[in-house]
């Protein structure tokens, strides 16, 4: 799931990055080569709406972040009978909040155990 998640990121922002240089009249005829292989539940009108509003006010000027949640510090590859990612799930929602937000309203124990340390600790992985 990360590879795929990843590869739909430098996708999306390949389409930023050519989006930069083009003009207001050309989203229409864009949109209608592209929409051919994109499934949504946005309607064309909406998609207009949003590219026009997104080259006007430059959106495209904003730094992009990109995260994959839980990250590997937060999570463990674990291949017993099926493959399966055993989670840090406090760990994971703090650095979320830190991520979007820059702040965490999440304490976590100092003294506290984990999935992952359970795991780790009593030899099943």
């Amino acid at each position: 799931d990360v590879s795929r998640t990843r590869r739909q990121r430098q996708f999306i922002n390949a389409l930023i990055e050519e989006a930069k240089g083009i003009t207001i009249s050309q989203i229409s005829p864009l949109l209608n080569s592209v929409l051919k292989y994109v499934k949504t539940d946005c309607s064309v009108g909406k998609i207009i709406s949003l590219g026009t509003q997104a080259l006007t006010e430059k959106w495209y000027n904003f730094e992009i972040v990109s995260a994959a949640i839980p990250s590997e510090e937060h999570r463990l590859d674990y291949h017993g009978y099926s493959w399966v990612w055993i989670v840090d799930y406090p760990a994971a929602a703090k650095a979320l909040q830190e991520t979007i937000y820059g702040k965490t309203n999440i304490e976590l124990n100092e003294d506290r155990v984990s999935a992952i340390q359970l795991l780790t600790r009593y030899g099943e992985y």
